[in-house]
């Protein structure tokens, strides 16, 4: 996947305002920093910006960039924790 960092004028509200949007894969919380994991940054970059417009929710800064190894890390953390968690259609 591909790597938007943004720097709103609210992380918690901007935060709020992107989860479960289209394309977004995961959301990571660096300090004043949202790191937003997706397939396509050209599309939601543009979309993202006219949402917390929206809410009034300046965008400071907004740029593509690849993920650390840290970044790739949690996020692999986090996906293997969600499998194991997934109810399963199994019958017994």
């Amino acid at each position: 996947g591909e790597l938007i960092a943004l720097w709103p004028s609210d992380v918690r509200q901007a935060r709020a305002a992107l989860t479960g949007l289209a394309g977004v894969l995961e959301i990571q919380t660096y300090g004043d920093q949202l790191r937003i994991f997706t397939h396509d940054t050209d599309d939601l970059m543009d979309r993202i910006r006219a949402i917390l417009a929206a809410a009034a929710i300046e965008v400071r800064d907004m740029r593509r960039t690849r993920p650390r190894m840290e970044e790739a890390f949690i996020s692999l953390i986090r996906r293997q924790m969600a499998d194991q968690t997934a109810p399963t259609n199994e019958i017994s």
